[in-house]
């Protein structure tokens, strides 16, 4: 803490910390002069140094000592290992209201996906894989993720344009704009992040539908 270096760092280190708060990075300081077992430990050998952990494991932080670099930083990390957004099944109301609607998501993308007796249990899960994968390649996004059983809702798919070309089927809701785009080509991982690209920049021509309809409760 006597070090001049330690000084100029300690108020952008308190203010990276205060900004932080809540967000699941946790910033902290140890008087080396005090910790000398754990300035051991660690083999600190000047100051400040700056050491970053993960799972327990840690790793010299390289960047620059500022307020915003450190924040900035520390945001890179909470995305590069935060948990993808969960890919919740549509039953009724409350996970279309959650997933989608309730506080609207920018984007809200629907898997109409067939019958588990027309798959079987692998192929379903075959299924939600690529679903997994999607979400997980966009959860820096403020996206949600569905998944439903197909003609389980025949007035939303109805709504959506969904039906036709049979099933699995994957449609991109807008919820702000009521404005949906069915994806076509194979059911896949890239051929939804493809379809995602092309709307999230302006690249699809999205068509209008007005509000969703109510949607049925249906049993687990």
């Amino acid at each position: 803490p006597w070090c001049g270096h330690c000084k100029q760092l300690a108020p952008k280190f308190k203010e990276a910390a205060a900004q932080l708060r809540g967000t699941g990075a946790k910033l902290g300081s140890v008087d080396a002069t005090v910790e000398q077992e754990l300035a051991q430990r660690y083999e600190i050998r000047g100051y400040p140094t700056l050491l970053v952990f993960r799972n327990g494991e840690p790793e010299p932080y390289q960047g620059q000592r500022e307020t915003s670099s450190i924040i900035e930083y520390m945001e890179e990390q909470i995305d590069m290992f935060a948990e993808p957004p969960e890919l919740k099944e549509l039953f009724g109301p409350d996970e279309l209201e959650v997933g989608c609607t309730g506080e609207p998501k920018q984007l809200c993308i629907l898997a109409f996906l067939p019958h588990i007796l027309d798959t079987g249990a692998s192929g379903r899960e075959a299924y939600l894989a690529e679903m997994r994968e999607v979400a997980k390649a966009y959860k820096k996004r403020p996206w949600g993720f569905l998944w439903l059983e197909g003609a389980s809702q025949p007035k939303l798919e109805t709504a959506l344009g969904v039906g036709g070309f049979g099933y699995p089927a994957t449609v991109v809701y807008a919820p702000k704009k009521d404005a949906v785009v069915v994806a076509k080509g194979t059911f896949s991982a890239s051929e939804i992040k493809d379809t995602l690209e092309r709307v999230s920049g302006g690249r699809a021509r999205p068509q209008i539908i007005g509000p969703l309809p109510e949607v049925l409760e249906v049993q687990p």
